[in-house]
């Protein structure tokens, strides 16, 4: 075990490092690696406020998976963030971050003129992001302390502490590993009354990470007016298949996303069986303006 002193040097040169990196692979090999746990250990760091990419500052725990990416790089998912911030340029007036953890994907993607919405019903999470949004940076951010789901009224959220952004609903939820982690009961909102009120018929644009519960929200966003694109993980076969018939049905564009080493890969699909093994995925609107924002 390193002493605290030369731990805590050591995990600052990391994130010295890490934080300058432009690479988009990688991030999730160092965060999780046995020696960064074994620096985090050793320099009795529990909690750290760190800056992420875009100047706002976060309040993280360390031993959880998402606030210790965040810590290191200053984002969470360096191939989507980006991909967010390159189409959303211009035509986007309305940025919904569901399933927003930290913040570590939406406040990355603050722009002018864009109106961003965090939804997240962990409380502790909930508490975090309230101080984030304290920054002049974050006027135009909104906190939405519910989960969006295909229903009203409160239900159990499974909470990992070491990784909050496994965290889901218990009712209804095919998502592996279901019974571990500690149990909230929190805010659930219909996902289709809820959003005409937030959307106000503005183009809008939606990332949606919701482990396993993404068959109740993103047929509700594809339903809505003026979608521009939604950025959404599913790693259920079953899901996959239903949201597939969904994209198609609305008229949308879908690609599978992936770290390339400097920028985005994205891979057209084109059927249902076209989406296995992959894990996020885009949905876009077949504007030239958007389709030629993609890239190459």
């Amino acid at each position: 075990m390193y002493p605290t002193w030369m731990a805590r040097l050591g995990f600052a040169v990391a994130r010295s490092i890490c934080f300058r990196s432009p690479l988009l692979k990688g991030t999730y090999a160092i965060t999780t690696h046995p020696l960064m746990d074994e620096l985090v250990a050793a320099a009795r760091l529990g909690e750290l406020t760190c800056t992420l990419r875009s100047g706002v500052p976060v309040r993280v725990r360390l031993r959880d998976y998402n606030g210790r990416i965040i810590a290191l790089f200053g984002l969470v998912e360096p191939a989507i963030t980006r991909l967010i911030r390159r189409l959303a340029a211009d035509d986007v007036e309305c940025l919904l971050d569901i399933g927003s953890n930290y913040g570590g994907v939406g406040l990355n993607c603050i722009a002018p003129g864009v109106e961003l919405h965090l939804f997240e019903p962990q409380p502790d999470l909930c508490n975090r992001l309230r101080e984030s949004l304290a920054d002049p940076r974050c006027r135009s951010a909104r906190l939405h302390e519910c989960a969006l789901a295909d229903h009203e009224g409160e239900f159990e959220l499974v909470i990992d502490p070491n990784h909050t952004g496994a965290a889901f609903l218990a009712q209804g939820n095919s998502a592996p590993g279901a019974q571990r982690g500690e149990i909230r009961r929190v805010r659930v909102v219909d996902a289709e009354r809820y959003l005409p009120s937030v959307l106000r018929g503005r183009p809008f644009a939606a990332k949606v990470d919701v482990e396993g519960g993404e068959l109740a929200v993103v047929p509700a966003l594809l339903r809505q007016p003026r979608m521009r694109f939604c950025i959404f993980e599913s790693g259920i076969a079953a899901n996959r298949a239903v949201l597939w018939e969904q994209v198609a049905a609305a008229g949308l564009r879908l690609y599978a996303i992936a770290n390339g080493l400097w920028k985005p890969k994205l891979t057209e699909i084109h059927s249902a069986a076209g989406m296995a093994g992959q894990s996020d995925f885009l949905a876009l609107a077949p504007d030239a303006a958007l389709l030629a924002r993609l890239p190459r």
